[in-house]
């Protein structure tokens, strides 16, 4: 059925062009056919990492002067919808695979600062998560949207 994950935070810090405050999912029995959900924020942008390592959703916004909710809705049919704030960042394919630093046993949800040579510090006021499905706009009539 799909998933949702969201995260709302304000970044204060961010030393790296494209590494933040890293918020992924992973789920699966903790080996590498598991699917691995991951966003990084920084202070001006959002960034997918996945199998071609890291892109830009979206960049030049200003993620550091107020809270914003990032949203990874995870379709059954293997995509993910990123959103700022209701708002579509883009799509990605999620691919397999696991954390590697974090040799998970199985399904989980995590956030922090991220590695790769950044500094990042931010005030996360909420993280949340639904298992019903993919939740995609911000319009509660619009439940599990998909474009």
């Amino acid at each position: 059925r799909g998933y949702t994950a969201e995260i709302k935070l304000q970044v204060l810090r961010s030393t790296a062009k494209d590494r933040g405050i890293d918020f992924e999912t992973y789920t699966g029995d903790g080996s590498a056919a598991g699917s691995r959900c991951f966003i990084t924020i920084t202070r001006t942008g959002v960034y997918w990492s996945g199998e071609a390592g890291i892109e830009a959703l979206a960049e030049e916004l200003d993620n550091h002067s107020a809270m914003h909710t990032y949203r990874l809705a995870v379709r059954e049919d293997g995509v993910v919808q990123v959103y700022r704030d209701g708002e579509l960042l883009g799509f990605r394919r999620v691919p397999n695979g696991v954390d590697p630093l974090f040799k998970p046993r199985g399904s989980y949800l995590q956030w922090g600062e991220g590695a790769g040579g950044s500094e990042a510090e931010a005030l996360v006021a909420e993280v949340a998560y639904d298992l019903g499905g993919p939740f995609g706009q911000s319009d509660p009539g619009n439940e599990h949207a998909k474009p």
